[in-house]
């Protein structure tokens, strides 16, 4: 965590850290969680279900999100039906859409731009993803776990701590390179696909 990081790496005294709780909308994601397993009951009804995947990120290089389009390429060359929504605006979007083209997967993702109430989303995707770099927290990751969506994601902020408390939701994904992350969340969204 961050206080351990302050406490053994900088020398800060324990005492002079305090530790305050980023606030969750507990009912409003609760709602959601009801909504979303309506929504997956009325899947189980529907023969050929693609996965349902959720990206919430600025559109910045630090977020990685041109990852989640080579992940779904490779799902796509593995015959995993999908589809990737791209919740988030940022300098990149452009370049993202090009890269979506080039590699053939277009058709696969949903860039919905910036939008005020991700919580909505929740309730109509199978799993969230992040790839970035870095988070002081993530909010994101925090808010799916508790809509009851799956989340797998790189190792920052809360992560590990949500993988412990929630094993069986979470899947932290800690690569070597850019090609090592891509298959270790190709393999995971293929599990997922199966078992849904």
């Amino acid at each position: 965590t961050l206080k351990r990081f302050l406490i053994q790496h900088m020398g800060i005294a324990a005492d002079r850290i305090e530790v305050r709780p980023i606030e969750i909308d507990v009912v409003a994601l609760d709602a959601v969680r009801h909504e979303r397993e309506i929504w997956l009951a009325q899947l189980k009804n529907e023969e050929a279900t693609p996965l349902h995947i959720l990206v919430v990120s600025r559109l910045e290089s630090e977020k990685r999100v041109h990852l989640a389009l080579l992940i779904s390429k490779q799902l796509l060359d593995r015959g995993v039906q999908h589809k990737i929504t791209i919740a988030g605006s940022g300098t990149l979007d452009s370049s993202l859409k090009l890269q979506a083209q080039n590699l053939g997967v277009e058709h696969l993702i949903n860039f919905i731009g910036y939008t005020s109430n991700v919580r909505e989303l929740y309730g109509t995707h199978h799993v969230v993803l992040n790839l970035s770099l870095y988070e002081g927290y993530g909010m994101v990751l925090v808010e799916a776990v508790y809509a009851g969506v799956q989340l797998i994601t790189t190792k920052v902020g809360v992560a590990e701590e949500l993988s412990l408390e929630y094993p069986d939701k979470v899947t932290v994904v800690d690569g070597e390179d850019e090609k090592d992350i891509i298959h270790k969340f190709s393999d995971a969204l293929e599990s997922i696909h199966h078992k849904k």
